[in-house]
């Protein structure tokens, strides 16, 4: 019977076949519970660094399917036991594993760089909006000393 399931469907599948919580993987892969919580909610995407510690901490026997719910196949014995059938393809898997881990590593580069531009960005924004507030003080100080002189 396979499953199909989104990056977060398969994060907490791994967790909960490893019966971790949710505050102990974040505590293994060195996040906050809050954003383990987001993971499997779909409402953040873990970085490179993040796939690679769940993949390692949560024993995925099938990285590929983990990444992008392609490759092995996963069943329910009548154990109700979930367990993967791996594909024979070992090398192929290898290979495709390679480069999707370096597709992952340029979104994860590509991501942080826009991240430091939009936090550059952001800091000269608020030093002029500090630079403009401190004008408008000035601006009103004159004012103030005009009417009182005039």
């Amino acid at each position: 019977m396979k499953m199909d399931l989104d990056l977060s469907g398969r994060l907490k599948f791994l967790r909960t076949r490893k019966k971790l919580s949710q505050k102990q993987l974040a505590a293994l892969i060195g996040v906050t519970t809050q954003t383990v919580l987001k993971y499997e909610k779909g409402y953040r995407v873990p970085t490179a660094d993040i796939l690679n510690k769940i993949i390692e901490y949560l024993g995925c026997e099938d990285p590929a399917w983990f990444l992008t719910g392609q490759g092995g196949k996963l069943s329910v014995g009548s154990n109700h036991a979930s367990t993967f059938n791996l594909n024979s393809r070992m090398t192929e898997d290898s290979k495709e594993m390679k480069e999707l881990s370096s597709r992952i590593m340029a979104v994860a580069e590509a991501d942080e760089a826009v991240f430091e531009m939009l936090m550059k960005m952001l800091d000269a924004n608020l030093m002029l909006a500090e630079e403009m507030l401190s004008m408008r003080r000035v601006l009103s100080m004159r004012r103030e000393f005009a009417d009182r002189s005039g």
